[in-house]
């Protein structure tokens, strides 16, 4: 299995506006037994690692010589590819086609980050379907994308996925973490608009192949794309790294 990690965003929302990157952003993390502060991006790739797949690629801008220089001096074995123009997160994640190939693959997005490790360890053992959605309850799912579901035993069937609905059919929205396999890329390169979007693209997979849903706790999963929300992150971030020394 690989990974790939989009790093591309310009991080307006998180009020950077392009001075550096939202993925360049520092949480807690533990390491080796110490609290400490990294780069979103790092405690990403770190989790990738612990998981046991070394296969794997950043996303970034070309010109954006900060989180660059940052990978080739800490993770020299992580491939960047560079997204050259801004055309949405869906777009970001083609550029890793040739990457990818017709490989299994995690996707995260590089300004959030599952806090617990074994959810997706877990998740990812044994024998679990080829297309896995994380997922969380929230407040206001109409800000999302939110997956529609049917429950079949204990695995969770997704039926659709709608990105910001009007009417939302569910309260579950999507974390931006995905087990996925290369037939994404089909779908995606088909999207030639100025903001390619993944959802549109996994709902196109939804007719081909099965796609389970993972529910995860609602503060597990953490973002810093926007501003308001990095000081939640920091503490959210930091009580569970004392957590996990207790």
């Amino acid at each position: 299995m690989k990974a790939v990690i989009t790093a591309a965003g310009s991080g307006i929302r998180s009020g950077l506006d392009g001075k550096f990157r939202k993925e360049m952003l520092p949480i807690y993390d533990m390491r080796e037994r110490r609290i400490v502060l990294r780069p979103i991006l790092d405690c990403i790739i770190t989790r990738i690692v612990r998981l046991g797949i070394n296969d794997i690629a950043v996303i970034t801008d070309p010109q954006d010589d900060s989180t660059n220089n940052y990978l080739k001096r800490n993770f020299p074995s992580v491939s960047i590819l560079s997204q050259e123009r801004k055309l949405g997160f869906g777009n970001a994640v083609l550029m890793a086609r040739d990457f990818i190939g017709n490989d299994e693959f995690i996707l995260n997005a590089g300004d959030g980050i599952l806090l617990d490790e074994q959810i997706m360890q877990s998740s990812l053992s044994g024998k679990r379907s080829e297309i896995i959605l994380y997922l969380m309850k929230v407040d206001h799912p109409e800000r999302y994308g939110v997956a529609e579901i049917y429950k079949k035993g204990r695995k969770n069937h997704v039926l659709s996925v709608v990105e910001k609905p009007k009417v939302p059919k569910s309260n579950l929205a999507l974390c931006a973490v995905y087990k996925l396999n290369g037939k994404i890329f089909d779908y995606l390169k088909m999207d030639h608009s100025n903001n390619v979007e993944l959802t549109p693209s996994i709902n196109a997979l939804i007719k081909e192949a099965e796609i389970e849903g993972v529910v995860v706790p609602r503060n597990h999963w953490q973002s810093v794309g926007r501003a308001e929300d990095y000081i939640k992150v920091l503490r959210a971030t930091l009580a569970y790294s004392k957590k996990l020394i207790d």
